[in-house]
């Protein structure tokens, strides 16, 4: 297990892992989180997390404090041999608990696991409405790559930003 601490609001923080009794917790929190309009429609439901867990091409890590859930993490692990890539699929942290260094060292994590794994680059999409969230990608590295039309929706549009080669 992994874990890390920070004085004031955040000890206790561990970053494991995803578990099967994560599930509903994880699902809990992808609906509150992404109630936007233009992540409605792009929800996970407990299924597609239940296979993220059980796939071996995915890395699934959730953030605990005092065994509270507040964060997740679930990614795909695309290629083969040298070309291995991830894409990270949804990330979230409780709405409470956001810009206070849970997402960073969740996304540090993954980042730290996908190298372990061979991963070269990794890859998401955020809504081009979500400007915290393309801020805190950009803050850890990330650099954007192109618009992508309608990713959310008609009139939604995205942005694929990547880290790495």
């Amino acid at each position: 297990m992994y874990s890390m601490s920070q004085s004031g609001n955040l000890q206790e923080l561990q970053i494991r892992d995803a578990r099967e009794q994560d599930i509903s917790d994880v699902a809990a929190l992808e609906n509150s989180c992404f109630d936007t309009y233009y992540y409605r429609n792009h929800r996970f439901s407990e299924l597609q997390f239940t296979d993220y867990l059980r796939s071996k091409r995915a890395i699934f890590l959730v953030a605990t404090r005092k065994s509270t859930l507040i964060g997740y993490i679930a990614a795909l692990i695309r290629g083969s041999g040298s070309e291995l890539s991830a894409r990270v699929e949804t990330i979230a942290v409780s709405p409470g608990l956001r810009e206070k260094g849970v997402g960073s060292r969740l996304l540090r994590r993954f980042i730290h696991d996908g190298k372990l794994r061979g991963c070269k680059s990794i890859a998401l999409q955020v809504a081009t409405a979500n400007k915290s969230g393309i801020r805190f990608f950009s803050k850890l590295g990330f650099r954007k790559i192109r618009r992508l039309p309608a990713y959310y929706g008609k009139g939604f549009d995205g942005i694929l930003m990547k880290l790495g080669t």
